[in-house]
């Protein structure tokens, strides 16, 4: 099961489609989500929800498939690595460098919730209004 799931998403795998997926779940939908409340344009919050879950399930995905066979790229260089990171930042990449695979699998199940929440949102507002319209 687990070398069908691995060839599986060994196909669908590209580090620009993740890149392209974590920059719109991650960045466009959240700060785009915002302005289409405010204007009310609910078709395009279903579209844009429903290409958000699309793009958080890859992400889920792929941070599972990362994860079968991760490998901490630190471990065992605790010392080189105390004595090479002088900035407290650094400590920051070098932290999401460690759960990188989590990190995807978290944000892709917490994206896509608010996603299919705010798509089922957008949904019963489109039928409020038909029932309006309506006489």
């Amino acid at each position: 099961m687990v070398g069908q799931f691995h060839s599986f998403v060994s196909t669908i795998y590209n580090g620009w489609a993740l890149f392209a997926c974590f920059a719109y779940t991650f960045v466009v939908y959240i700060f785009a989500l915002e302005k289409l409340v405010e204007k009310r344009m609910y078709r395009v919050i279903q579209v844009a929800s429903a290409v958000c879950v699309a793009t958080a399930a890859y992400l889920a995905v792929i941070g599972a498939y990362q994860a079968i066979d991760w490998v901490n790229p630190f471990a065992g260089k605790s010392d080189e690595l105390a004595n090479s990171v002088h900035n407290p930042k650094g400590w920051l990449i070098v932290a999401l460098i460690v759960v990188w695979p989590y990190l995807l699998m978290v944000i892709g199940v917490v994206v896509g919730f608010i996603a299919q929440r705010e798509f089922r949102g957008a949904t019963r507002c489109l039928k409020g209004r038909a029932a309006q319209v309506r006489p």
